[in-house]
């Protein structure tokens, strides 16, 4: 949920400001939320995990690998949402606007769009993703290359010469099959609450600079500004919260 926040919550922002600071600050912000939580998930799914809560594994893997163990694949991590959220937001906004070219609320719309990008951006960044799962779950293999594997290069390196190609592609059909309906959720979850919570740019103009309020005067009474943050973030911060779950 805290990575989905920050790439839903910086959504508005994406489409009125600067692209790049956007992208940066959004991918910085969800691999530092993702990469903690992950490494418990993964030590958790894998067979006959010995750890029973997250509480648990969190606890015994600081104790055994220390503090370094959860972010060892955080290049890794950080590595693979740069193209994933490229895909994921390019191939949505392409979608939406040839099945919707009015730019109207649509859930059938968002959903398809939702569910197509995420199905490019987990397909493309698959094998990041099995490098990634490598560092992530070193502590509980047997194998001493596999523990000792220094970072990305490195497992990357080691799963050529033991899978060649064909190991990069490892869990593509689930990983797709995970990311297509979560991310046509999340998106229909986040337009629907964006379309129910309209207001006007007078509004939103009350906490900008004196600089940006006289360039944005004129005719503000009369049009709206969906991208800007409003007086009153609450209402954003709620649809957010909702769409990541």
């Amino acid at each position: 949920m805290p990575s989905h926040c920050w790439c839903l919550c910086n959504d508005r922002k994406r489409r009125s400001d600067e692209p790049i600071r956007w992208c940066a600050h959004t991918t910085t912000r969800h691999s530092a939320a993702d990469s903690m939580n992950t490494v418990i998930k993964q030590r958790m799914q894998i067979h006959q995990s010995q750890f029973r809560s997250v509480f648990d594994c969190a606890r015994t893997v600081y104790r055994n690998e220390g503090l370094f163990a959860f972010y060892v694949s955080y290049p890794t991590t950080l590595t693979m949402t740069i193209p994933f959220a490229a895909c994921q937001f390019a191939v949505y906004e392409r979608t939406k606007k040839l099945l919707n070219p009015k730019g109207e609320y649509s859930p059938v719309t968002h959903v398809v769009a939702g569910g197509m990008a995420g199905a490019v951006g987990a397909a493309v960044t698959t094998p990041l993703d099995v490098a990634k799962t490598l560092l992530q779950t070193r502590g509980t293999s047997h194998d001493p290359e596999i523990r000792s594997c220094r970072g990305m290069l490195h497992a990357f390196r080691i799963i050529w010469m033991r899978d060649g190609l064909r190991g990069f592609s490892r869990g593509l059909t689930p990983r797709v099959l995970t990311h297509m309906p979560s991310n046509a959720l999340s998106w229909l979850s986040y337009e629907f609450f964006s379309a129910s919570t309209p207001f006007d740019a007078h509004d939103a103009l009350i906490n900008l600079p004196p600089q940006r309020q006289q360039s944005e005067t004129g005719d503000k009474q009369s049009r709206t500004c969906p991208y800007l943050l409003p007086s009153d973030p609450t209402p954003n911060i709620l649809f957010v919260v909702i769409a990541s779950i």
